[in-house]
């Protein structure tokens, strides 16, 4: 059977796919044939999702999947699958409404007390406050929501402001610091200082939180279906995690980070202006 031989669009783009070289499913979707049509029919069958006139089921999640499989956009995938944005738009959204309301059937937990392999030696340094195997991850995003940094080799024992400060002075990590004028926006554990805005104590960024938990129903579906899935298999790999030694480099901190009160009350300041002009515009309207 040759692997390109799709030249079709729309609902027979889809049904020559499915029933195409298992390549073509995971190449456009990154899953398995078998698993995307479980996941549509488990949709369909929780009547989360139904097909219309013009889209069906099957299609509707194929344009959400290759949107998140190769971070594409919506006029693109209009053009391949042969809708409107307009359309595309109407049916990614409401692909990811039905994968929300999986989430509670889907996200829960497993009762396991089960640490992974690799840091089975270590478990104490991973056991949170909450006396939870967790692991502390300091990311950084830009304004596409794309990852910009990661540090992941800390336990979960770790503060975030430690996390912080040694991805600052850590020679060779790279972190790449905003340039002058231009700030972080960060978690309210963090310092405040020139570069780095905190929130302000118990105030939360309002997030794509509908495409994260979408996005996480769909792991666990496909999980629960295929444990042998590729991309599990080669990321559950011990080697890819190997531990870091972490030192204390406060002199070299130092050099890259203004902790002193000017600082603090110039990217304070800055803060308050930003709230009181939100407020101002709030009361206004």
């Amino acid at each position: 059977m040759p692997e390109h031989n799709i030249g079709l669009c729309g609902r027979d783009y889809i049904v020559a796919i499915l029933n195409g070289h298992p390549k073509n499913c995971w190449n456009l979707f990154r899953m398995e044939i078998y698993a995307f049509e479980a996941l549509c029919n488990t949709l369909r069958a929780n009547e989360y999702l139904a097909s219309t006139r013009e889209v069906f089921v099957e299609e509707a999640l194929a344009m959400f999947a290759y949107i998140l499989a190769h971070a594409q956009v919506q006029r693109i995938t209009g053009d391949r699958f042969q809708h409107s944005t307009e359309t595309v738009n109407r049916h990614v959204y409401a692909v990811m409404l039905a994968l929300c309301n999986l989430a509670p059937d889907v996200i829960a937990p497993t009762h396991t007390t089960g640490v992974a392999p690799y840091i089975q030696e270590a478990t104490n340094a991973y056991l949170s406050r909450h006396q939870q195997v967790s692991q502390n991850v300091l990311a950084a995003c830009d304004f596409d929501m794309k990852f910009t940094f990661i540090c992941a080799s800390w336990e979960g024992t770790a503060h975030d402001a430690r996390l912080f400060m040694d991805a600052l002075s850590r020679p060779g990590i790279n972190f790449p610091l905003p340039p002058e004028g231009y700030y972080y926006l960060v978690d309210f554990a963090f310092p405040c200082t020139l570069g780095f805005m905190p929130l302000y104590p118990r105030v939360r960024v309002t997030r794509q939180r509908y495409i994260v938990i979408a996005c996480c129903v769909m792991h666990n579906i496909i999980r629960s279906i295929i444990p042998n899935d590729k991309i599990w298999h080669k990321f559950n790999n011990p080697n890819l995690y190997e531990g870091q030694t972490v030192e204390d480099n406060s002199e070299h901190l130092l050099h890259i980070l203004d902790m002193s009160s000017a600082s603090t009350q110039a990217m304070a300041g800055t803060r308050d202006s930003i709230a009181i002009n939100m407020w101002a515009h709030r009361e206004a309207h």
